[in-house]
């Protein structure tokens, strides 16, 4: 993990313009409770973090797997990124997020990740290397608490935030989305 200092900024529902009945306190109170017992940061691509397993079992100088908890707030997008390993996308507690990707052949393409398998939400999603993604959650959502699991373990040298350039040269038809979540 890159040794970069992080200030902690709690979830303050006045940034999302949702301050106005007893509702929203008790989902304030709520994030910033999880985000103080499980000791998330702030992560670089949006939302927040804590690594919870690097694997000591090291292969061709990369630990074999990693795992994270994140979450997303309201308002809050896990910009478009890359990363050089699969990635495992776990649901554990709040509302669905929307996970959207750029398949192979260049097509934008998404899964919403929660608890709700009647109405097609997954708990589980795999991201495979290489393949350009992001994150939000649904408009009804206050907070979603998710994991994510990298195999090859997660290193910052294999992981990159990317452009709103690049990715508009590479996918110019999907311009809204891009600017939304870059």
């Amino acid at each position: 993990m890159k040794n970069t200092e992080i200030k902690v900024k709690y979830y303050n529902p006045n940034d999302n313009n949702n301050n106005n009945n007893n509702n929203n306190n008790n989902n304030n109170n709520t994030i910033n409770n999880i985000i103080k017992l499980l000791d998330l940061v702030p992560h670089p691509e949006g939302g927040y973090f804590k690594e919870s397993y690097r694997s000591p079992l090291i292969i061709n100088d990369r630990h074999s797997s990693t795992a994270i908890y994140y979450m997303l707030t309201k308002g809050s997008v896990a910009k478009f990124h890359i990363i050089k390993s699969d990635e495992i996308w776990h649901f554990y507690a709040g509302g669905a997020v929307k996970l959207v990707y750029f398949t192979k052949e260049g097509n934008l393409d998404d899964v919403i990740i929660g608890n709700n398998v009647l109405t097609r939400e997954i708990p589980q999603y795999v991201i495979p290397a290489n393949t350009y993604f992001a994150a939000y959650p649904l408009d009804d959502t206050q907070y979603a608490l998710l994991g994510c699991t990298v195999a090859p373990g997660f290193d910052y040298r294999d992981w990159e935030l990317t452009s709103r350039e690049t990715l508009l040269e590479k996918y110019p038809k999907h311009k809204d989305i891009i600017e939304r979540l870059t």
